[in-house]
């Protein structure tokens, strides 16, 4: 697969030297030119810019240390919108859900993809391809890069399940529940099965009249609340003029735990 890389750092350079090892194509960039040397070596193509890469490749990578460089990288003057060939940024660095947003606004209106792609593990695991690799982004699009992210280690893809109100009392969810448990347990090395749900009060005004926690039903699947794991996604609810913040919490299963039971009314 051809790909642009830019940012060639102590996560960065470990992670794009795997990938030219594994037989992808890649041109890649850093502001450093002795961050490039040793990967120009090794095969890669050195890029003169960030813009350049984009007209070279369809699919670049990012790998960036903050906030600002990031946003400058992808949506500067000389950045990834400037490129003519650019389909898809995928994003290593973990810069947050607001930066993400920000980013894919303006992606968006030039008809490029964004993935965003956080990594954890630290150099030790991009060094040794044992990161835990985080995405969310189309799945189609997410899938078409899974072989290259899988270079970096295990690959998650996180996406996000709605059942609407005329669907309910089906037992849809105890079979989404299952087969989900059934995939993970295929999978070496995984022992829970792991989702998280967003928080509201009861008075919410997003709440229905007859809002009820689903906390019971989760119970009843067997799976186990954890207040103390929370983090935050943001999104634009309907009622809302932008994007904000909200609470989800993490609720965890031991795969060698029996199948989810019970239906959802």
């Amino acid at each position: 697969m051809e790909i642009g890389f830019i940012g060639l750092g102590s996560m960065g350079g470990p992670m794009s030297r795997r990938l030219i090892e594994a037989g992808h194509k890649l041109t890649v960039f850093d502001t450093r030119k002795e961050a490039m040397e040793p990967l120009v070596k090794l095969g890669a193509t050195a890029a003169r810019s960030v813009a350049d890469v984009a007209d070279r490749v369809e699919t670049v990578m990012t790998s960036l240390p903050s906030l600002d460089i990031g946003f400058k990288v992808a949506c500067g003057e000389d950045g990834l919108t400037r490129g003519n060939r650019i389909k898809r940024y995928v994003d290593l660095s973990t810069t947050g859900s607001r930066a993400a947003v920000k980013t894919a606004e303006v992606m968006q209106k030039r008809g490029i993809v964004q993935i965003d792609c956080p990594v954890s593990g630290g150099v030790a695991g991009a060094e040794k391809g044992t990161l835990a690799v985080m995405t969310s982004g189309p799945k189609d699009e997410v899938d078409l890069v899974r072989p290259a992210l899988e270079v970096f280690g295990k690959v998650f893809y996180c996406g996000e399940s709605v059942l609407r109100r005329a669907y309910r009392g089906r037992g849809i969810y105890k079979h989404l529940f299952r087969a989900r448990e059934l995939h993970a347990s295929e999978l070496p090395g995984i022992e829970l099965c792991t989702f998280c749900g967003v928080r509201r009060a009861p008075d919410h005004p997003m709440c229905p009249s007859d809002y009820a926690p689903l906390n019971a039903i989760w119970e009843r699947f067997g799976y186990t609340e954890h207040p103390e794991l929370q983090t935050q996604y943001v999104w634009k609810d309907v009622d809302e003029n932008e994007p904000t913040a909200k609470t989800m919490r993490f609720w965890t299963k031991k795969l060698a735990s029996s199948e989810p039971s019970g239906d959802t009314r």
